[in-house]
């Protein structure tokens, strides 16, 4: 017989696998913002009735255990999810119509910043809070804020759902007639119930031969490594005409337009990668269809699971597309599995993360008309629905469908500038634009860089035509800026400068040392050196002493690098 419960504790049970890793995530950066999720309501209407949609949520938070869910994990062999029977939510409610600067959109910006700065206690349920701002006379901005570990996007239209229906029943005195809450505790005993040996088996067959994780090599250095910290997004739209252009593609084609954006992501990785094996992640449902009443249980059901492409450049854009819808389907039969022991079963080496980006793509959208179709004080109008999210990974593309679709790209600023993830939006909306006109070339073919791209390529980054005295070497030209301007940045690599004086300096004692080995003209020198300040001092002296250099990439093979000296007669390597 187990235990009676503490006082004011309804249930305790174990975490899912993608909870666990949240937890943990949240717990060794508790400062950093992850996993706490940020949803903006716009609520106007006229005689909107606070008090009465206060009600509602009472009523909600009583419905749903994962309202009122926190978690505990100290002195346990396992973190706990532990269900109170009653919780007070925190309410704030605020009138921005009149702020000093009359400025209602900053003043409502600093809001839900401050908010998110609050973090949560995950100790402590519930984990939410909410505030309703008054920016017009019949506007509200509603704020709800929470973390990730109690609910999902599905959850939230459902809840957006029974919100609607309870308000109008408290404003119509018709009590709203909502079916009994399924137990989020119900997916969690399904859970220990999966048969992981069979799992196991199809990870290590999807994933064999990968063997490291797709980077885009867009990073800031190249030895960037993420850290929780951070982070920001950017945004593009596609118009009307060409969402609905993609849509009916999608529909002649079988496919789901989830497929679509997965495939031109992966394209796109592969590009930047340079490999025609590219994983990223894919966030799913998790909801199984077995598990009676799932569909209105409130919690965290998603999970984060690889997704594998090998692409051929001649294959055909249709071939591919439907290629992919049965790649995701084929994951999807396993769309339960543990992310951490899918890694551990992995060839990658073990603490290196499967993949850095993940694509989400919101299959839950809450449909605006909903909430407008019937005017009058009874019926919430909702609209205008924003959500910002912060995962654990330094790139995340979550697309929104509707009638123009959206992309958002949330991103570690420690490791990417601000231009490169524009740059690779643009790139994404050319060619989620132009894959109607190409679904039957190859995907070499598919545009992927904009006009304006094309033209900034050609044109002004190509403008180099300027008066040029070609009878001095480039070496001369180096030194006669040393001696115009000495104290000049010559060199930037990193945190390292370099000025011209400090070049020709170091330059000058490295071709005195070669000199001294007798190397000279008609000699040739390897540089096996990283590209940074060092093997450009490196090669400038040799240019100086007359010789020539061949560069030698220090991640090539042994071999590839022992041919390669052997074929240049090299004299000497550094």
């Amino acid at each position: 017989m187990s235990a009676p419960l503490p006082e004011n504790i309804e249930d305790a049970y174990p975490l899912s696998p993608l909870q666990g890793g949240m937890l943990f995530h949240s717990v060794s950066s508790p400062d950093s913002g992850v996993y706490v999720e940020q949803i903006t309501l716009t609520i106007e209407q006229p005689d909107f009735a606070p008090d009465v949609f206060m009600k509602c949520w009472e009523i909600l938070i009583d419905r749903h255990a994962a309202f009122r869910t926190a978690f505990v994990w100290k002195d346990l062999d396992a973190p706990l999810q532990v269900v109170r029977k009653k919780v007070t939510l925190p309410w704030q409610e605020v009138d921005l119509r009149h702020v000093d600067g009359g400025d209602p959109v900053a003043a409502l910006a600093r809001l839900k910043q401050q908010d998110r700065d609050s973090g949560f206690s995950l100790n402590k349920a519930p984990l939410m809070r909410m505030i309703l701002a008054r920016t017009g006379d019949q506007k509200y901005s509603w704020i709800w804020t929470r973390h990730h570990l109690i609910a999902d996007g599905w959850s939230t239209n459902h809840v957006l759902r029974e919100l609607r229906q309870l308000y109008r029943g408290e404003m119509t005195g018709e009590p709203a007639a909502l079916h009994e809450a399924p137990k989020y505790r119900n997916y969690i005993a399904w859970l220990k119930q999966r048969d992981e040996q069979r799992d196991r088996e199809f990870w290590q067959h999807y994933l064999a031969g990968f063997r490291h994780q797709t980077v885009l090599g867009i990073e800031k250095s190249r030895t960037a490594t993420h850290r929780l910290g951070r982070f920001d997004e950017s945004s593009t739209r596609l118009s009307f005409e060409e969402t609905g252009a993609l849509e009916s593609l999608c529909k002649s084609l079988r496919i789901t337009p989830s497929v679509m954006v997965q495939a031109v992501w992966s394209m796109l990785l592969s590009r930047y990668s340079g490999s025609n094996d590219v994983v990223w992640g894919t966030t799913v449902s998790g909801r199984p269809a077995s598990l009676v009443g799932v569909q209105a249980s409130v919690g965290l059901f998603i999970n984060t699971l690889p997704l594998r492409s090998r692409i051929d450049w001649d294959q055909q854009v249709s071939g591919f597309l439907q290629d992919m819808q049965n790649n995701q389907l084929s994951v999807l039969e396993f769309e339960n599995s543990d992310l951490t022991r899918i890694a551990h079963w992995s060839e990658c080496p073990a603490g290196e993360p499967l993949f850095q980006s993940v694509v989400v793509f919101e299959n839950y959208p809450v449909d605006p008309a909903e909430s407008t179709s019937s005017q009058g004080p009874a019926n919430l109008a909702i609209a205008d629905i924003e959500y910002k999210e912060q995962s654990d990974l330094p790139l995340a593309l979550i697309a929104l469908p509707g009638h123009q679709l959206k992309l958002i790209l949330i991103y570690d600023a420690s490791m990417f500038e601000r231009g490169q993830i524009d740059r690779i939006l643009a790139q994404l909306k050319c060619m989620l634009s132009n894959v109607q006109a190409h679904v039957e070339s190859p995907l070499r073919e598919l545009p992927f860089l904009p006009p304006e791209e094309i033209s900034t390529l050609f044109n002004r980054l190509n403008d180099t035509d300027r008066p040029i005295d070609v009878s001095r070497h480039v070496d001369e030209l180096i030194l006669q800026q040393a001696k115009d301007r000495p104290g000049d940045t010559a060199l930037v690599c990193g945190d390292n400068r370099l000025t011209y004086g400090e070049l020709a300096y170091r330059s000058r004692m490295l071709a005195i040392y070669l000199a001294s080995n007798r190397i000279g003209r008609g000699d040739i020198l390897g540089i096996g050196l990283p590209r940074d300040v060092d093997a450009l001092v490196w090669l400038l002296a040799v240019l100086r002493s007359g010789a020539a250099y061949l560069m030698l990439d220090p991640e090539y093979p042994a071999s590839r690098l022992g041919e390669m000296v052997s074929q240049a007669g090299a004299s000497l390597i550094v």
